[in-house]
This record gives structure tokens, C-alpha cells and sequence, in this order.
């Protein structure tokens, strides 16, 4: 089984700056750091969260879910909705 360390480079580097700057950051950063729009940059947190969970302590898991739902409803971003970029 995958653990955190051996995730992807890049799967890597989006919980890092995710855990490190969703709390306080303005998230237009994401386009220049990863390539990913805002709301698609949320979508992937709450994926590899979703994919990497027995690996990531409970707290992390549950506060990096709750700061991406919180940030999407913000944005006004509903599942259904088609996510603009790349």
C-alpha cells in the first residue's frame, strides 16, 4: 500500500502548500504553482485527502476536508458545476 512518501512529487507539493497556506492564503497562487484554477486546485486536495486518508493523521484529513469545503462553498462552487481552466 501507498504511503504519503511515496505520493507523486506534485501530489506531494499540493498538501504541502495546502496545509501550509489554505488557512490564511489567497488561493490565485495555485495557477502559477500548479498549473490548476482555484476551485480545481480544492478538488484535488479533497482527492488525494479521499485517496491517502489511512496514511494521514485524522486531524490533517478532517481540517484540510473541512478548509476546502469551507473555500468552495465561498467560491460559490457546487459538485455539479463544470470547473473553468485547465
Amino acid at each position: 500500500m501507498e504511503s504519503v512518501q511515496d505520493l507523486d512529487p506534485l501530489d506531494r507539493a499540493i498538501l504541502t502548500y495546502a496545509l501550509q497556506w489554505l488557512p490564511y492564503g489567497d488561493l490565485e497562487d495555485t495557477v502559477v504553482n500548479f498549473g490548476l484554477p482555484p476551485d480545481k486546485y480544492l478538488l484535488r486536495v479533497l482527492d488525494l485527502v479521499d485517496r491517502h486518508r489511512p496514511h494521514l493523521a485524522p486531524s490533517t484529513a478532517s481540517r484540510l476536508t473541512s478548509m476546502c469545503a469551507r473555500r468552495l462553498r465561498a467560491r460559490n462552487f457546487s459538485p455539479g458545476a463544470t470547473v473553468s481552466g485547465a
